[in-house]
């Protein structure tokens, strides 16, 4: 779990499984979270392989699903029909040594399934109903399906929070910040690509103001870079001691939303603004902090007051950072929506 939770969803109304699934990411959402679903109907030939991990079962439906393991959590419908039970599926599970948390759930009451009402139960599936199958959640079914959501958001809940500490904060942070710095140079580089040769010249100017800010910088490598027959904004973002991250920053955020719009009529100032306040605000400074927090800390210190290592404290990460991935993510589709219409021939 980073900031997503996944799930593997079995049921056979997929229709249902599907809509309440978008309801919960709505609701994880709300807690800075996002959900990604994987969904299967109880029936597909290749399931008891892929239980099993066995290599036949991640073709064609199961590709794409992560290892069970490394899933959140599991959700079975308890009668499948056709002749499958979900109890049958997780002894599978089990006896595999896949030991994610489950979720079992039915519109008959699983407390009273020895009623007559429940008769169409066979007897091996309500003993085993009734033996301990470790790590196993309980949930009814109701036609209003507000009780069966309540239970699976206590279930959700309580994971997130087994998983609060600050070994996986410290890991989530770094993670998600690296990953998309690493994504600055296609940023900048996509912009490059709208500007004409004799435009790009000011990107290498803004490149090599960046690089003189530097004290130790030496200027044998930059003129080097000036004259190796490709671009020096290339060159400089992509050498080992070229621009900063910090740098690249501030140049796709903030220098080059004035060059795209002033030569390329394509406005994109208040986006970067926003990632940039993402990415300089709480966020980074949370990062550096984190660096010097042990496992046992209880607080950290930030723009110089004691701040709770908290469950609200984790809500306002995840928040952070899923305000810079929205930022962030819609500022690349801007530029390359504008990429694309430009390579579009016009018509005749």
């Amino acid at each position: 779990m980073n900031y997503t939770f996944s799930v593997f969803w079995i049921d056979d109304s997929e229709d249902w499984s599907k809509g309440e699934s978008e309801e919960l990411g709505n609701w994880l959402a709300a807690k800075g979270m996002e959900l990604k679903p994987y969904f299967s109907n109880g029936h597909e030939p290749e399931l008891n392989d892929f239980l099993a991990g066995k290599d036949g079962g991640k073709t064609s439906h199961f590709a794409d699903v992560p290892e069970l393991n490394d899933i959140d959590l599991i959700l079975i419908d308890f009668n499948l029909l056709q002749g499958t039970w979900g109890t049958e599926l997780i002894s599978e599970i089990r006896k595999n040594r896949i030991y994610t948390n489950i979720l079992l759930y039915s519109s008959q009451d699983l407390s009273k399934i020895d009623s007559e009402k429940n008769r169409n139960v066979p007897s091996e599936q309500k003993d085993l109903l009734k033996s301990p199958l470790g790590g196993v959640y309980y949930a009814k079914r109701d036609d209003k399906f507000s009780f069966f959501q309540n239970e699976l958001h206590s279930v959700v809940q309580n994971l997130i929070k087994r998983s609060e500490n600050i070994i996986n904060l410290r890991g989530m942070v770094m993670e998600n910040m690296s990953s998309f710095e690493e994504q600055f140079n296609d940023g900048i580089l996509s912009c490059a690509q709208l500007l004409q040769p004799e435009h790009a010249v000011e990107l290498d100017n803004l490149v090599e103001k960046a690089l003189k800010r530097q004290t130790k910088r030496d200027k044998e490598e930059i003129e080097k870079w000036h004259n190796t027959g490709t671009s020096f904004f290339n060159n400089a973002i992509n050498a080992q001691y070229g621009l900063s991250s910090s740098q690249k920053a501030n140049i796709l955020f903030c220098e080059l939303p004035s060059l795209l719009e002033k030569y390329c009529n394509l406005d994109i100032g208040a986006i970067g603004k926003e990632a940039n306040k993402a990415y300089r605000g709480e966020l980074g400074e949370i990062r550096n902090k984190l660096g010097h927090v042990g496992s046992k800390d209880k607080t950290i210190i930030l723009k110089g007051k004691s701040t709770p290592l908290d469950s609200d404290f984790h809500l306002r990460v995840r928040k952070d950072i899923q305000n810079f991935t929205s930022a962030f993510t819609k500022l690349m589709e801007l530029i390359e929506d504008s990429k694309n219409s430009q390579t579009q021939p016009e018509n005749t």
